[in-house]
């Protein structure tokens, strides 16, 4: 959907605050994040991360959704991870790494915080460790066969 589809639907007024993802943090409010699947064309969370920073479309545009919507960075990490986590019931073992905590992490191909926020959406996992297990390495043969039949 087009910016210009939405206005034209919504109004200018409500346009300056679609999706109030800001407004809503500001209240203290517990935000997390879906994917709306299977209407959105990517579950992939670094996409939703960074628009949610920009509120353009991936990659950066010169028209924005929201302007006065966008948070920081360490907000949008912070819905996908801790918030869920918190939602979920399960912030006392999941949702951050620290001792104590669940031993499922991703290794990234990119650290978001040392990019532009204009690339943040072609983040991917080179490695998934769940319970400390590692059962998804970009680099290996099988995970490369996998991701190819997708």
């Amino acid at each position: 959907i087009a910016f210009n589809d939405i206005m034209r639907a919504v109004g200018e007024e409500r346009m300056k605050r679609w999706i109030p993802i800001k407004d809503a943090l500001d209240t203290g409010a517990l935000v997390t994040a879906g994917s709306d699947w299977s209407v959105v064309p990517s579950v992939n969370p670094w996409l939703a991360i960074e628009t949610m920073v920009t509120r353009e479309m991936p990659g950066g545009s010169e028209e924005t959704l929201g302007a006065s919507q966008k948070i920081s960075l360490s907000d949008a990490v912070r819905i996908f991870t801790a918030q869920g986590a918190k939602l979920m019931g399960q912030r006392d073992i999941v949702g951050s790494i620290e001792p104590g905590m669940s031993a499922d992490i991703v290794v990234l191909n990119k650290n978001p915080f040392e990019i532009p926020i204009t690339e943040v959406h072609t983040i991917h996992a080179d490695k998934t460790f769940i319970a400390g297990e590692k059962v998804f390495d970009a680099s290996s043969a099988e995970s490369q066969a996998a991701l190819k039949a997708k």
